[in-house]
């Protein structure tokens, strides 16, 4: 998993992706939400990789991926399907702050993620 909490991580986290478009995605994404706050203050950047559970995600997140088991309504905002991945937003307070997951569609990733990615990106 790849985290990106603050503007000191971009270049090193940029550098440690193979995906020439998930890295032009994640600065596209980033240069959306402007300069005026610190990036630590809007939001956190979540590559997911091969071998990274839910559980894993939610802990680093510190919020639920699952669906809720009751209604089955998911926590995220939408899911976005690229083609090359998928991404999908937590908006976790009030003031906008969000957390963001980028996940390619590639071998070893958590199967139960991925399925419930497909199924409800729009």
């Amino acid at each position: 998993m790849i985290s990106m909490t603050d503007d000191t991580c971009f270049a090193p986290a940029l550098s440690q992706m193979q995906c020439p478009r998930l890295a032009a995605l994640v600065r596209r994404r980033r240069s959306i939400l402007g300069d005026e706050l610190p990036f630590a203050d809007m939001a956190h950047f979540v590559i997911v990789e091969p071998g990274d559970t839910i559980d894993d995600i939610e802990s680093a997140i510190r919020w639920p991926v699952r669906p809720d088991i009751e209604t089955g309504i998911p926590a995220w905002e939408w899911v976005l399907d690229h083609g090359f991945c998928f991404e999908t937003v937590f908006v976790l307070s009030d003031d906008g702050f969000a957390v963001v997951l980028f996940v390619q569609p590639m071998k070893g990733m958590d199967r139960e993620l991925m399925g419930m990615l497909r199924a409800f990106c729009t």
